[in-house]
């Protein structure tokens, strides 16, 4: 879940020790037993510092940023045609049906109703002839918006011979490919495996650009908060510091519109500013007055 792709692979094996020394509690709910078997659901629960120590002593590089949520659009290929809301699309079913955890990226598909294909008639939202990506993002609770045209490789409801997925990203200009990716074919489940594969794809360029790479010694930067009324100071405050990036806050000067922080952080400068930006939260690269960076509350848009 916190590990980018390279990461994980090369995790050392944990001894048992360590690893229940990072065990904070552990909840037991609906145990049921009978004269053969036992069963329970084991909710354990990590304690964060502890594992970021590990981390940082092992020199692992780790995400702790949550994404806001991204809605992806599942369009299906059929010769030179777009199709995402007609019947068969066993595509779009793959990812109606599927049971997504949300990790540090939650991922939301849509329903496919009336006000979904109001907002995404079809593939002219490609070319920005109709529909409203922005809308479709908004009631859903997202911020980004990643189409995902899969291409079957054999015959097209079946994708026996593999599939082919490219990728765009919704912005404000418009809509941009951004990748491509080859699923090679499977026994009956390519399409799974293709979905399986667009959410790690998502979830690990997460990771990449969130990564921090020693959580033990702390950065510092200066910041000047601008604000307008002691309610907006109070709701900047409390997202700054749900930012797990955020160490410690230390107020220098306030006044009734501006506020100058030294904030410790750990990572870099540029992934403080993304975990920001999931906050509601933008860091302005401008410089005021030789105190930093001027932060405050970011006006809605799309994020890549």
């Amino acid at each position: 879940r916190m590990l980018p792709e390279d990461e994980y692979k090369a995790l050392p094996n944990f001894s048992d020790d360590v690893i229940s020394s990072l065990v904070k509690d552990f909840s037991v709910k609906n145990e049921r037993t009978s004269s053969t078997r036992y069963t329970a659901l084991f909710t354990l629960r990590f304690d964060g510092p502890r594992v970021e120590r590990i981390f940082g002593l092992t020199g692992i590089a780790y995400s702790e940023t949550t994404s806001q949520p991204v809605v992806v659009l599942p369009f299906l290929q059929m010769g030179t045609r777009l199709m995402i809301w007609e019947e068969p699309n066993p595509w779009r079913e793959v990812w109606q049906n599927a049971v997504l955890d949300d990790g540090l990226v939650p991922i939301r598909v849509p329903l496919g109703d009336i006000a979904d294909m109001a907002d995404v008639p079809d593939a002219s939202v490609f070319s920005g002839q109709a529909g409203n990506l922005t809308a479709i993002a908004d009631r859903y609770g997202a911020t980004n918006v990643l189409l995902v045209v899969a291409k079957s490789r054999g015959a097209a409801l079946e994708a026996s011979e593999g599939v082919l997925l490219t990728l765009y990203a919704a912005s404000g200009s418009g809509v941009e490919r951004v990748n491509e990716l080859m699923v090679p074919a499977g026994e009956g489940t390519t399409f799974s495996q293709a979905m399986n594969d667009v959410v790690a794809y998502i979830r690990n360029d997460w990771k990449q650009q969130t990564v921090v790479v020693d959580s033990i010694d702390a950065n510092n930067v200066t910041i000047q908060v601008s604000f307008d009324g002691l309610a907006e100071w109070i709701d900047i405050k409390q997202r700054l510091e749900d930012v797990s990036l955020v160490e410690n806050i230390n107020t220098d000067t306030m006044m009734h519109n501006r506020a100058d922080l030294r904030v410790e952080y750990t990572g870099s400068l540029e992934g403080l500013r993304l975990a920001l930006s999931q906050n509601g939260l933008a860091l302005s690269e401008t410089i005021l007055d030789g105190s930093g960076y001027l932060l405050k509350l970011q006006e809605t848009s799309y994020y890549n």
